[in-house]
């Protein structure tokens, strides 16, 4: 079955909180949590590339170009996913207008979580007032508190937002020639990650 779960060597799972991100936090940036989840994908890369000396069933002589290829491309994304971590953290303009536009995205998404279960509204017009009104208005939200079980990226979400960032922001990088689609069951999560970028 197809999980977005990851788990560091100790079995934790590894989580990206939207919070810390969007710089709701003032001690916390998330960024360390993001290199938690890098150094897991490394690590799941390497032992990929280990199989044969860890299996008693090798991969098949006709399929090792494929997995070497494979393997290849998956440290080519972990390469950009640590370029964008990295471009994040510059001090150029470009950077910091991308920076910026992370953190809102971070906060928008998290204020989606947060309300994702507050029942749908209806809207009707006023005629005297000339505005629309909604059936239910939501609670103000506490945004300086975190939330524990909500807010939180999937590993695949914020791996996409991050290889994609340089791309979308720097005209000239190389990535722009790339098409970077989301394969992931529905229901999984790619409607967020493509928001937020």
């Amino acid at each position: 079955s197809i999980s977005p779960v990851v788990k560091d060597g100790n079995g934790k799972v590894i989580s990206v909180s939207m919070h810390k991100l969007a710089g709701l936090n003032p001690e916390n940036d998330g960024f360390s949590e993001i290199e938690e989840l890098l150094v897991a994908y490394e690590s799941w890369i390497n032992n990929l590339e280990d199989y044969d000396a860890r299996s008693s069933v090798p991969v098949p002589e006709e399929q090792r170009e494929t997995a070497a290829s494979l393997i290849g491309k998956c440290r080519v994304c972990l390469d950009r996913i640590r370029d964008g971590l990295s471009f994040l953290r510059r001090n150029e303009e470009v950077s910091r207008q991308a920076r910026k536009a992370f953190k809102l995205a971070n906060h928008a998404m998290y204020i989606v979580q947060l309300r994702n279960n507050l029942g749908k509204r209806r809207r009707s017009y006023n005629q005297s007032d000339l505005r629309y009104e909604w059936d239910i208005y939501y609670p103000e939200i506490d945004m300086l508190t975190e939330v524990e079980e909500r807010g939180y990226w999937r590993p695949f979400q914020i791996a996409f937002l991050l290889q994609t960032i340089r791309g979308i922001c720097e005209p000239s990088d190389e990535s722009r020639n790339i098409v970077d689609l989301i394969w992931f069951p529905t229901g999984g999560g790619k409607t967020e990650a493509y928001l937020a970028l």
